[in-house]
This record gives C-alpha cells, structure tokens and sequence, in this order.
C-alpha cells in the first residue's frame, strides 16, 4: 500500500535565498542595485564602473557586472559591462503593486487606487511585467503578471475596501481607555489611603489595563507578521521573474515592535525578510498615507477621563504596581520613537515601510494629504527610475554577508542607497519545514517558471459532471531509485482568471518494488477549468519537476449530446498509484483556498472507474498498429442506448473506417455513460493519424464528435503499453 504524510499549510512563513539544489553551490553571483542622490535627492547619473568600490564581508571585490538604468529614457540601459561575453543587460522591469489597505483610512482608500492607476499609466513600459496584490485580512491576487495597462487598470479597480487591521486596532485602543475609566470609576480615589481589600482591588484593575494593552500588542505583532508572510511570498515571485525587480507598496502602515512590550520583537524577523530580497534583487518603494490623528484620537477626545493628561494616567497606574514593573509603564508612555504604548503614535506605525524599503535600498515618503496624493506618488517614484547595478562574484560561507559600497571620489552631500545585507543561499538539506512550504506554494500557485530535473511525463483530462468538472491529473516517473523521503506532490486547476479552483499537497513514499511510477489524483472545479499545474519534488535531492498545461477541451454545459476527450488507456497498467482511493482514515487531506469548493469524495468521482476496475491513462499518442483501449464519455443521451452508434474512423495519410467496439460501459447518471472500447488499427502503416469518434442517434437526430491525434508504430508493443 502507498504510505502517505499530510503537511500543514503554515499561517506564518520564513524565508530564504533558494539555491540550486542539485549541485553544491560554490561561487555566486551578487548583483546590488544601488540609487546615487546628489545633495538636493536628485539622481546622480554617468558615473562609470571605476567610480565605484566595493567590499563584501570586509573583502574588497572587482566587479564582473555594470549597469546604468534609467527608465525615463527611451534606451533604458545607457551603459553595460560584464566580463561573461553572453551576458544581456537588463531591459524589463518585473514590478509587484502591492496595495495594503488593511491599515489605510477609508476616505484614502479611492484616491490611493487612484494614485496607482497613474502610476501604471506613467510608469509602467511596454516590456515591464506588472502584477497587483492586495492585503486585507490576507494576500489578495488581482492579476497576473502582464504589461497589458488596461488589464492593470482593471485589476487595481477591482481591489474593495474593509480596512480590516485598522478596525481592529480602533476597537482594540478603545478597549485600552475603556479599562481605564474602569478602573477611574471603581476605585474613585481622591487621594486617600486605600485599604488592603482596595489596594488589591486596584492592582487588579491596573493588571486589567495592561492586558488590554498587550492585546493591542499582540494584534499589531500578529499584523506585522502577516504583512511579512505577503512580502516572502511576493519576494520570492519575483525571484524567478526577469529583469530588474521591484515592490512598489501603497500602504496605511505596519508595526515593528521593540523590546518595550511584553513579546517578541519583529524586527528581527524582518532584518531576515531584507537579507532575503536583497540576494533575490528585489527593491521596495514605500508610499504610507496617515491621517492627521493617530487612531484612537477621536476616543480621547469624547471620554469622561481625560487622556490628554498622559502624565496624570502614567501615575496612576505606576501607584498600584509594584517597583519592578514600573519601569514597563514608563516606557509606555515614552513618546520618543517608534515604540509600543498606551496611546498609538505618528512614528510607530511607518516602521513596517519604512525599514523595509532602508533595508533593500528603496525609498520611503509619506503623506497626510488625499488631495495631492497622485502628484506626490509621481514625486516619490521619479528617482527610483535611475539607479546602477554592481556585480561580482563571492564564495559564500556564512549565513550572510554585509555589503558596503562607496565612491573612489567622496562627494559632499552625496548618498548612496542600497541594500547592506544579503542572505547567502541554502543548501536544500538545510532548508526548514518553512522554506520547504514557501516554495511549494509560491511555486505551484503563483509562480510561472517551469523545470523538470526529474524527467516527469504529465497528463490530464477533463470531464464534466452533474455538479461541475472533474479533472484527474497524472504524472508518470522513469525507472530509478526512489527517495527514501518520498515526493512531495502538488497539484491544482485554475479557472479563466487564474484563481486556485482546487489544490493537493501531499507526500508520497513509493514501494521499492515497482519499476516505473504514474501518481494519480481527481481535482474538482464548480468552475470550468482553463489550466492545471504539476509540482513534484524529491526530498532527498531538492530536484524539482513544475509543469502546467492548459485545458484545450473542456466539455460545455450547454450541448446537449457530447463526448469527453478521448483517452488512450491501458487497463493492465501496474505502475498506476490512485491516490483518491487511498483508505479514507490514511488519505491526504486537500489545502483549501478560497475559491475552492467544499470537499467531495475524490474516490466516488473518479471518473477513471468504470465497473470497478481503474482505467490507466497513456501519456503519449504512441499506439501500436495493432487493437488499442480506448476510454471516453458520453454526456446529455436521451433515450435507450441500443439506439446509438458509436463510429471510428482515422484522418492521416489515409482515411478510412476502422474496426471498434466497445468492451464495457457504465451509466453514471440516466444521461451520462463511461464507455471503454477497443479499436483495431492493424491495417494501418506506420505514421501520424487522427482518430475520429462519432456517437449518434439517428432516430433522434443527435450526433457528437470527437477526436486525437495518434502515432501508430509497429515498434510499439501492446504489453509496453
């Protein structure tokens, strides 16, 4: 029996840099983008390669690569160097739009979208691909990556407002005061000696207080790691895109946290996160809009207690604490930088942004305004579009390296922003359970590269049932020694609009004992399917097999009489592994996302069954000139089925009429039926054909055709088949 290990889809991902896993990885190249600004923060532009010096790891190093982009002129690269006589420059952007409206103002929100539709317009070129994202409550895909402006356009149109963080994080400092005036209310002190039973009562309602702001604490943690989880994700899209990479975020800001509240600092994981997108290239742009007043502003205003008196609150409190906790309310009420505390502030909620645009060499601005907020965008970008590419080549020892550039000519007032710290990239046998995931993900959901270290074959059909579609996917692996970790697979169909219909994600362990392996599954799609995507990956060597294919024949729900696509079967196949009828207490359960319908059993769908024995699929159009097993559906009959005929005929070199008939069929609903038929093409020469299937009933006058293509080969044998 196939064993089976279920993974967990993870809330919070780490990232890192994704060496090549099939090789041990000795020399690296490091590419740094890097914008020189004048003293008035204009681009400085004609410097040459020997205006630049270069250390890594306290190392000086000659640069291999040099590049000079400017993308407000028609040439884009003005200049080029490289010691590699093939290399090209650069000449596309691969640019992510991430909008973050989860802490954005609502009256911000359409003349934020408006920004960035001006944006597309005025900065995007005909070569630049382009996505658009949207965090809320989550990562929200809203288009693909394209240079089509339109399409953009549209896309930023379709992203809708909850301000999901900034509702909690109003409601959460209102919870703060409320505790307080509580706390007023019940003790009603003036000044008095309490009693033990008060000064009990009061230690309570000031621990009350507390708690309430460390769930403030909490939440602004948990949103900072969300809007790190999106940024890894994004970081690593980009990472298999071309060109130069960038984020451009348009956001109502994040928090970092220090050590002033009572859990874990993200700044760290953040320095990671930075260390991660400056290996991969990727540079963010950070454009915050804040109200004028901080939230919870309104509340302090319309209060019975007056919190404009923060002195007044800060004693209060610090009078029913003991001496060792007192220290922590002081630094609550600290207004002097980005700190967690009783009241929220201007500077806490641009650290997000604002760091991590320092830390991989982009630029920050912020606004208060909506009125001139697309002019200031124009302004942010404008010196974002000139910047200069270093490369040189490092052996990599440590988990990272810390980069310092500066000119051979020192110039007053002059600055140079770039990225300081790289992360250096893993090996696959160092990659953790989270690196795994984030890859897997990225990779089969929103990728688009394709490889195949693995030499997979991959197949799929499309059927239609009486709720929807039914897609079994297929991949077939040569003869060799399977992992002892096993394969992690994926699979998932997409509709029109490249959303995620269905996913799998399991870990297969093949027996020993079998000579060749086909992994078999059944997704499920409500809508019609338009393409599906394979991942299969060792996990003893990290060798990796992505492939996609699109859905060319998809049946309709609007024909009366058709047929499924035709498939070329082999019912005595031994190396065929169903999946979805592995024991249901040991089956891999499905990662869900949210376009994806609810759970039905994948074994009772299979339309591969026909009287209980499982058709396997061939994966080429090789047939020998000899009978061959066919297998297809037949959807919408009315009447009895003695009533139809079922021909064969072959397109090619010839066309003629050819022997068939069918072996077994089974009626899955009155006006559905799975056939398996046999066709003879023995009196077929070697060479490419068309086989043609025509079901008709002429009393009723309904007809359906269908066909494939084939390659009848006298080489081939039935028993290889």
């Amino acid at each position: 029996m196939t064993k089976v290990a279920n993974l967990v889809f993870l809330l919070f991902t780490s990232m890192t840099v994704f060496a090549q896993v099939s090789e041990e990885l000795k020399v690296i190249l490091r590419q740094v983008r890097v914008h020189v600004l004048d003293e008035n923060g204009e681009a400085v532009k004609g410097l040459s390669k020997d205006d630049f010096m270069v250390r890594d790891q306290k190392k000086y190093r000659t640069l291999s690569t040099f590049e000079e982009t400017d993308l407000n002129n028609p040439q884009q690269v003005l200049q080029f160097y490289s010691t590699d006589e093939n290399a090209r420059p650069k000449t596309t952007q691969s640019i992510i739009i991430l909008i973050d409206s989860s802490n954005l103002s609502e009256e911000a929100f359409e003349p934020m979208l408006a920004s960035v539709q001006a944006f597309i317009e005025n900065q995007v070129g005909d070569q630049d691909l382009v996505k658009v994202v949207q965090i809320e409550d989550r990562l929200r895909h809203l288009s693909e990556f394209t240079s089509d402006k339109a399409y953009l356009q549209s896309a930023v149109g379709n992203a809708t407002y909850a301000g999901y963080f900034r509702r909690r994080l109003t409601q959460l400092q209102a919870r703060v005061f409320s505790s307080f005036e509580r706390m007023e209310f019940q003790l009603n002190f003036n000044g008095a000696q309490l009693s033990a039973s008060e000064l009990r009562l009061a230690e309570g309602l000031v621990d009350e207080v507390m708690h309430e702001v460390e769930n403030k604490e909490l939440e602004k943690m948990v949103h900072m790691k969300s809007f790190r989880q999106s940024l890894s994700i994004l970081a690593r899209l980009l990472n298999e895109s071309p060109g130069n990479r960038s984020i451009y975020l348009f956001t109502g800001g994040s928090y970092v946290q220090n050590s002033s509240g009572n859990h874990v600092s993200t700044a760290r994981d953040m320095d990671e996160l930075a260390r991660v997108m400056n290996a991969s290239g990727v540079t963010l742009y950070s454009f915050l809009h804040t109200t004028p007043e901080v939230i919870g502003k309104d509340q302090q205003n319309t209060t019975t207690s007056n919190f404009n008196d923060s002195v007044r609150i800060q004693q209060t409190l610090e009078r029913f604490v003991s001496r060792e906790n007192r220290g922590r309310i002081m630094r609550l009420f600290n207004t002097a930088g980005p700190r967690n505390g009783f009241y929220e502030n201007e500077s806490q909620i641009e650290t997000g942004p604002l760091k991590m645009a320092h830390e991989t060499g982009g630029f920050f601005a912020r606004t208060y305004s909506v009125d001139s907020m697309a002019k200031q965008v124009q302004d942010f970008t404008k010196a974002a579009r000139h910047f200069y590419t270093l490369g040189y080549t490092v052996d990599p020892t440590d988990d990272f390296s810390k980069v310092d550039l500066e000119l051979v000519e020192d110039r007053k007032g002059w600055k140079l922003v770039y990225g300081d710290h790289v992360a250096n990239p893993k090996p696959f046998d160092d990659w953790s359970d989270e690196d795994r995931q984030l890859a897997f993900e990225v990779s089969l959901l929103y990728g688009d590269s394709i490889r195949n270290d693995l030499d997979a074959e991959f197949g799929h059909t499309v059927f239609r049932d009486e709720s929807g579609y039914v897609i079994p996917m297929y991949t077939s692996l040569p003869n060799k020694n399977f992992p002892k970790a096993g394969y992690e697979l994926g699979l998932a169909v997409f509709d029109e609009n490249d959303r995620p219909q269905d996913v799998i994600q399991m870990t297969v362990f093949p027996r020993k004992d079998i000579p060749k392996m086909m992994l078999y599954h059944v997704l499920l799609s409500d809508a019609p399917p338009s393409a599906v995507k394979f991942y299969l990956r060792d996990l003893d060597s990290g060798e990796l097999a992505i492939h996609r294919m699109n859905c060319e024949q998809v049946p309709s729900r609007d024909e009366l009489l058709q047929i499924s696509s035709i498939v070329l079967s082999d019912a005595s196949d031994k190396s065929l592994i169903p999946l979805n009828h592995i024991d249901e207490k040991t089956r891999l359960k499905v990662k869900k996302g949210d376009h994806v319908r609810v759970e039905k059993p994948r074994r009772e769908s299979d339309p591969f069954v026909i009287h209980g024995t499982m058709v396997a699929p061939r994966l080429s159009n090789l047939v020998p000139n000899g009978e061959v097993d066919l297998y297809f559906h037949v959807t919408g009959m009315e009447g009895d089925m003695k009533d139809y005929e079922v021909r064969f005929n072959v397109s090619g070199n010839e066309s003629k009429f050819v022997n068939g008939y069918i072996t077994t069929s089974q009626y899955t609903t009155a006006q559905s039926l799975r056939i398996a038929a046999k066709v003879d093409l023995s009196s077929l020469a070697n060479g490419d054909y068309q086989l043609n299937l025509q079901v008709l009933n002429p009393e009723l006058g309904l007809a359906a055709v269908q066909s494939r293509d084939i390659q009848v080969s006298d080489s081939i044998q039935v028993a290889n088949q």
